[in-house]
């Protein structure tokens, strides 16, 4: 038995391209490609959702992290499936972060169902197999190839209202997508990231080029006409946690002087705070001092 195999057979279906499940975005560019039929396991109601493709680097920095968990909790709350490509890395968070907050998500595969790629994501393609939908062009045992990895973010491109670049370096593959999606018409959203870093020249380019930076959630819930639910009243936060979360999801992060400063609270029970807020979860620190909102 192929120890790399993941879905049996019996998992998983096919769907014509001129199937009216397929949302009409997605027909255009298949039959450009001359793609006739996709394979699929899960849900393909999710098609008819509104989506957003998230896509990075597989390095990653901290910062990406958290960022990228942080958008798939505000898409899923929202009501919103994210869309990946199962790499490891960004993708990856993508796809964790969505299913973590009971959210549901898109996997699109460069490989056919009966194969994972990388190894190391068997676990979620099953659990995404089984919670969301996993998308593909490619026959059932079709092992990843070069070609394919493009050919892939052709459909990620295509699928969503909007693409979210997360990380990416100068030669990453989110770039490609990005290219596709600007082409098809789609809002481009790149994160701006430090200067000095590898993994931030790509999004700081796609906003120099045009695409829209990310400061704010809202700025994607706006672009697709969604008013943004109230995140912090589903949170099991005390009365004395709300204030500190609050400021540190207002202001995308927070050192804890500057919570002491706008708080006006002695520095212990600020820390004290914080940690409470770290235990069950809801932040997270960012080069040891910077505390962000999950």
């Amino acid at each position: 038995m192929d120890v790399n195999r993941t879905l049996s057979d019996s998992e998983c279906h096919m769907i014509t391209r001129e199937d009216e499940d397929l949302p009409e975005r997605l027909k255009g560019p298949l039959r450009e490609a001359k793609v006739k039929k996709l394979y699929y396991r899960g849900d393909l109601s999710l098609l008819r959702t509104p989506m957003v493709t998230v896509v990075g680097s597989r390095r990653y920095t901290s910062y990406g992290r958290a960022v990228t968990e942080m958008i798939g909790r505000t898409l899923v709350s929202n009501g919103i499936t994210v869309v990946s490509g199962l790499a490891t890395g960004i993708d990856s968070f993508a796809h964790c972060s969505a299913l973590q907050h009971q959210g549901k998500t898109i996997a699109v595969l460069a490989t056919g169902l009966g194969q994972c790629y990388p190894k190391s994501n068997k676990g979620l393609m099953e659990r995404i197999g089984s919670d969301g939908l996993l998308l593909t062009e490619y026959e059932y045992d079709q092992e990843a190839r070069k070609y394919a990895f493009p050919a892939r973010n052709r459909i990620l491109a295509a699928l969503s209202d909007a693409v979210i670049v997360v990380e990416a370096t100068i030669q990453s593959g989110s770039l490609i997508t990005a290219g596709m999606a600007a082409e098809m018409g789609k809002t481009v959203f790149a994160v701006p990231g430090n200067i000095t870093s590898s993994y931030s020249v790509g999004t700081n380019l796609l906003i120099k080029d045009g695409a829209v930076p990310l400061f704010s959630m809202n700025d994607i819930l706006m672009t697709l006409g969604i008013s943004s639910k109230d995140e912090e009243a589903s949170l099991q936060l005390g009365e004395d946690e709300k204030p500190v979360y609050s400021l540190i999801q207002m202001n995308e992060g927070c050192t804890a002087d500057q919570l002491v400063h706008e708080l006006r609270k002695p520095i212990g029970t600020v820390q004290a705070i914080l940690t409470i807020l770290e235990m069950k979860g809801y932040i997270m620190t960012f080069a040891g001092k910077i505390y962000l909102a999950k």
